[in-house]
C-alpha cells in the first residue's frame, strides 16, 4: 500500500512493532489517511485489541512521529451513540485506511460509520 509520504516498508515495520497477540486490526487515521500530511505530521494509528482497554502511546520510528490509540471495536461502536464522541469518531473512521486486519473486522465498523 502506497500512502503519501509513507513507504510500504515503513508501514510494514510500524505494523510489526505495534502488533501483539490480541491485535484485531491496525488502521491509519489522521492527515496521512486523508492524504494531506505536512512535513511535521505524526502518523496516527488506531490499534484494535480483543479485550477492553484504552490507552495512548507515542514513539519515533525512522524519523516519523507515530501516535497510537489502542481501543476495542465495541468502544468505538458505543461512541456512535454519544454525540460528544461521535462528532470525532465517525469522521475519523470514515477516512481510515486498513494496515492490518486479518479477519476483516474493521470494514463492518467503518461501514457503520458511513
Amino acid at each position: 500500500m502506497d500512502i503519501l509520504g509513507l513507504s510500504p516498508n515503513l508501514i510494514d515495520q510500524i505494523v510489526a512493532k505495534i502488533k501483539k497477540a490480541d491485535t484485531q486490526a491496525i488502521v491509519l487515521v489522521g492527515s496521512f489517511a486523508r492524504g494531506n500530511p505536512k512535513l511535521d505530521s505524526d502518523v496516527d494509528i488506531t490499534h484494535y485489541i480483543k479485550e477492553e482497554g484504552k490507552n495512548f502511546d507515542f514513539f519515533v520510528f525512522e524519523g516519523k512521529k507515530v501516535s497510537i490509540f489502542t481501543t476495542t471495536f465495541q468502544n468505538h461502536r458505543n461512541n456512535f451513540h454519544n454525540p460528544e464522541e461521535a462528532i470525532w469518531v465517525v469522521p475519523y473512521l470514515q477516512i481510515a485506511k486498513v494496515l492490518y486486519d486479518p479477519q476483516g473486522l474493521f470494514i463492518p465498523l467503518q461501514k457503520e460509520a458511513l
